[in-house]
């Protein structure tokens, strides 16, 4: 049961990651610093350190991971209705200049965020 809960682990930690694969096939490019494609060499990394570990994973905290996933497609998802003009607009405020790396850069934290959070939890 333990390998199963691992399992179901690795498919909602790369849950967000896929999704950006599958819904965003334009924005990957196989490289580390070029898109999302920096998504899946970190989820690669991370998978192999689930195993790695073979820890023991809870079904409540499986669980508790799920709305967190779920949070973070859903700012995938809000980049194409509006968010991401929102964040080019407010990259003038703070006077940056290159205007597609401050998006990227907001993906990148958020993907973080998640994936430090899902791990810890």
């Amino acid at each position: 049961m333990q390998n199963w809960n691992l399992f179901v682990a690795i498919f909602i930690i790369s849950s967000p990651i896929l999704f950006a694969m599958i819904a965003f096939p334009d924005s990957i490019a196989w490289s580390w610093n070029e898109g999302r494609g920096g998504y899946f060499f970190a989820l690669v990394f991370v998978v192999a350190e689930l195993i790695g570990l073979k820890i023991v994973i809870s079904k409540k905290r499986l669980f508790s991971v799920i709305p967190i996933a779920l949070l973070t497609i859903s700012y995938l998802v809000s980049l194409e209705y509006g968010l991401r003009e929102f964040l080019i607009e407010s990259a003038t405020y703070f006077d940056v200049q290159l205007i597609y790396s401050w998006t990227w850069m907001w993906d990148f934290i958020v993907m973080a965020i998640f994936i430090v959070v899902g791990l810890t939890i």
